[in-house]
């Protein structure tokens, strides 16, 4: 990235600095890796922490994790619950946000069960660094957030955790270009303050930005206009023609098209059509006052 944004990026993290050291009195907590609870590896706990925290707080992820361990035994019965049994254990109000995190956490269990053999991320960490990385992202359902989570606590890669809600906030600062990614911005913070800030660790780095994305509100989704949107939900106003509805039209309109012609469909006698089997008088007329289209001839006397 430009030297210009690593300036950009270096009065942010002062700025951010300044306002943590204010809440914690002079000091500078830092996120710390989680520990394993029970025979399964801790880098996937801190996967399911990660993936909790999608949209929320760390205190509130925390607290749904700590009713997920109450819930079930171990990972392994968190893997092989359903999404709405995950949903349920959780605790929150039913929401969107909720149920996605229940989805998540299914697949990801899961996928890592198929592709490891067991609830272990053991084989990635002999790998390359960009082969972890790559690893951890293409797992199902995990967030971009949760494997820099991983990458910088548990496999001690030069990776600071950042979600869609920080990200949008350095975007908006031009910090990062309006096409660069969760895992590229980690990278070019941990650079940048490795060199300018190097008192700062990947924990301390993680908190910082962690709560820049607690407190940054993603722009609603409105790319539908407001009378776009009621058009497609609301259907339209029948169109009044002033035509007397037949009958049979509706059960007509459900099979296939007749081939008969339509004078064999019966129609009002108000619209003056002659009835089906009218017969003709000596005048050449039938019964009603309306004319044939070819009168019959008249017999010779």
């Amino acid at each position: 990235m430009a030297g210009a944004d690593a300036k950009k990026l270096h009065a942010l993290l002062k700025h951010l600095v300044h306002e943590a050291k204010e809440r914690d009195g002079g000091t500078l907590a830092w996120d710390a890796a989680i520990e394993s609870s029970d025979r399964f590896d801790a880098s996937v706990h801190e996967l399911v922490l990660g993936v909790l925290m999608h949209h929320t707080t760390l205190a509130a992820a925390q607290a749904c994790q700590k009713r997920l361990r109450a819930w079930f035994v171990d990972l392994n019965e968190l893997r092989v619950a359903s999404p709405k049994d995950i949903a349920l254990a959780m605790g929150e109000r039913p929401g969107q946000h909720r149920d996605e995190r229940a989805l998540r956490i299914h697949a990801m269990l899961a996928d890592i069960s198929g592709r490891e053999g067991e609830l272990s991320l053991e084989t990635l960490r002999g790998k390359k660094a960009t082969e972890q990385r790559d690893g951890l992202l293409a797992l199902d359902g995990v967030t971009p957030f949760a494997a820099l989570r991983v990458l910088g606590l548990h496999f001690g890669q030069a990776f600071v955790a950042v979600d869609d809600r920080a990200l949008h906030a350095l975007r908006e600062q031009a910090i990062v270009g309006p096409k660069g990614s969760e895992h590229q911005a980690g990278q070019h913070i941990a650079t940048v303050a490795k060199q300018l800030e190097p008192g700062l660790g990947l924990g301390h780095l993680d908190r910082l930005f962690r709560e820049l994305g607690e407190r940054t509100a993603l722009p609603r989704l409105a790319a539908v206009p407001t009378a776009a949107a009621r058009a497609a939900s609301e259907k339209p106003a029948p169109v009044k023609t002033g035509r007397v509805k037949a009958g049979p039209a509706k059960a007509a309109s459900s099979k296939p098209t007749s081939l008969k012609p339509a004078a064999s469909v019966a129609t009002p006698r108000s619209t003056g059509n002659a009835p089906k089997k009218a017969k003709p008088t000596s005048e050449g007329t039938t019964g009603d006052d309306a004319p044939r289209a070819k009168p019959a001839p008249r017999r010779k006397a």
